[in-house]
């Protein structure tokens, strides 16, 4: 791997954008398309995506967090958001779950569907497919924040 490509990766670990990975690994390029594009060629590179992975699993060793610690403690925020009233927080706990367990993004919708996908995708179909993919999980997290308005309100009454 190139030293861009490595930097790419590191960024890209804390869960960044590929765009924004990209920017801050040093691309020239100004278009925040293009740099997606690119750091979705990088993560295509035999080895780059498991790298990403290993760069998660070691921060999260550092910070002494491990995903069902995290987890529970995004429930236990939950639980006092609901208890309290704020819906905000309630919801943003939620999503922060979703995100940990793979529910919401690119991952989750092989989750919640079932399908497999397999082949090679040419660049414009996957940028679509995602672009697509963001706006079921926009739709999904509209569906949750109403479903939590809803609890909200029934608590507020009774």
């Amino acid at each position: 791997m190139t030293t861009l490509q490595r930097l790419y990766c590191e960024f890209r670990s804390r869960n960044m954008s590929q765009s924004e990975a990209m920017l801050r690994a040093g691309s020239d390029s100004k278009d925040s398309a293009s740099r997606g594009r690119i750091g979705y060629q990088i993560e295509q590179i035999d080895g780059a995506k498991e790298y990403i992975e290993f760069l998660k699993e070691q921060r999260a060793q550092a910070a002494g967090l491990d995903s069902v610690e995290l987890i529970q403690y995004l429930r236990d925020i939950y639980a006092v958001a609901m208890t309290t009233g704020k819906l905000k927080e309630a919801t943003d706990s939620v999503e922060l779950m979703g995100r940990a367990l793979g529910i919401f993004g690119k991952g989750g919708i092989q989750v919640l569907t079932g399908k497999l996908e397999t082949g090679t995708k040419n660049d414009t179909q996957a940028f679509k497919e995602e672009e697509q993919e963001s706006n079921e999980t926009k739709e999904r997290l509209a569906e949750l924040q109403s479903i939590m308005r809803n609890l909200n309100t029934s608590n507020d009454k009774g």
